[in-house]
C-alpha cells in the first residue's frame, strides 16, 4: 500500500510541470505530511477499524486516526494519498460506509456549497452512516451573522472578501456567491429591507443555476443558520442537538488547532458550530 501511493506521487509530480515548480514551496512538506499519514494508518489499522473518524470536505487534513472524504476536480486536485473516500456529496449517493460503521463525523465549511436538493438526503446518510451515540460536529458559514454584520454595515466582519467593492456583494458571496456581481446593490439593499431574513435568502439561493457551481464548486450555494441546520439535524433522527462554539467541542477528539490537523480553523468569526449525537 506505502509503496503503491509513493509510486502514484512521483506520477503526480512528473505529468503536472506546474506543480514541479511549486512543490518546493507548498507540495513537498505535504509529502511529508502524507507519508506520515500512511505510516500511521499502517501501525494503527486496528484500532482504527473500531473507531472510525471522518472529517467530510477536510481536504488537506492530517490528523493520526481520522480519514477524510473530498472529492477530486480539476477545482480541487489533491495529492495522492491526501484523501480516503473520493465521493461527490452534491449527486444524492449512498455514502462509501457501511451501516452504523462510523463513531465521530467532522465537517467545516463544506455544506454550504452542496444544493439544497441534495441536503436532507445527505444528512440522511450522515446519520444511517454513524454507531449509535456516535458524533457529528458542523461547522458553516452563520447566515444570521452575516445579515446582521451587513444591517450594521460592518465591513470588518466580510474582511475575507475585501476584494469585492461593496458590502452588498461581500453579503452575497456569503451565502450566493455566484450572483455577488449580477445584482444590483440597490435592489438588494431595497429586498433585504422588505423581506423576511429567510426569505431574502431563499430568494437569492433559488436564483442560483447548477451550471455555475459545476465551474465554481468552491462558490456557496446554500445559507445556514442555527434554526436550519438543528431542524435538519432533527429531522434526520439525530438527538441532542446543541449550539457550540470554537474549539468547544464536547469531545475530545474533535478539539485541538493546527493549519492541516485541527478543528474550527476556518474563519470562525463568521461561523455557526454545532454538535448532535444518534
Amino acid at each position: 500500500m506505502l509503496i503503491d501511493w509513493l509510486l502514484d506521487l512521483i506520477n503526480y509530480f512528473y505529468k503536472n510541470q506546474i506543480t514541479r515548480l511549486i512543490m518546493r514551496i507548498f507540495y513537498f512538506p505535504l509529502s511529508f505530511a502524507i507519508l506520515e499519514k500512511k505510516i500511521w494508518q499502517i501501525i494503527d489499522k486496528k484500532e482504527d477499524k473500531e473507531k472510525i473518524m471522518v472529517n467530510i470536505g477536510g481536504g488537506h487534513f492530517f490528523k493520526r486516526h481520522w480519514k477524510v472524504l473530498d472529492f477530486s476536480s480539476s477545482h480541487y486536485s489533491w495529492l495522492p494519498g491526501t484523501i480516503d473516500f473520493n465521493f461527490n456529496l452534491s449527486l444524492s449517493k449512498q455514502l462509501p460506509f457501511k451501516n452504523e460503521e462510523i463513531s465521530f463525523l467532522y465537517s467545516s465549511h463544506t455544506i454550504e456549497h452542496i444544493p439544497q436538493e441534495h441536503v436532507k438526503f445527505l444528512f440522511a446518510e450522515f446519520y444511517r452512516s454513524l454507531k449509535k451515540g456516535g458524533v457529528i460536529r458542523i461547522t458553516l458559514p452563520d447566515y444570521d451573522l452575516g445579515a446582521e454584520a451587513y444591517l450594521k454595515n460592518d465591513e470588518d466582519f466580510f474582511e475575507e472578501y475585501k476584494e469585492e467593492e461593496t458590502i452588498e456583494a461581500k453579503f452575497l458571496r456569503f451565502f450566493a456567491s455566484d450572483l455577488k456581481n449580477k445584482i444590483s446593490s440597490e435592489e438588494i439593499s431595497k429586498n433585504f429591507k422588505k423581506m423576511e431574513k429567510k426569505e431574502f435568502a431563499d430568494f437569492y439561493m433559488d436564483q442560483i443555476s447548477r451550471e455555475s457551481q459545476i465551474l465554481a464548486p468552491g462558490n456557496h450555494i446554500n445559507w445556514w443558520n442555527y434554526d436550519k441546520l438543528s431542524e435538519i439535524l432533527t429531522e434526520s433522527g439525530f438527538r441532542n442537538v446543541y449550539r457550540s462554539e470554537e474549539q468547544e467541542s464536547r469531545f475530545s477528539e474533535m478539539q485541538g488547532n493546527g493549519i492541516y490537523s485541527g478543528f474550527d480553523t476556518s474563519i470562525p468569526k463568521m461561523s455557526l458550530f454545532i454538535e448532535a449525537t444518534k
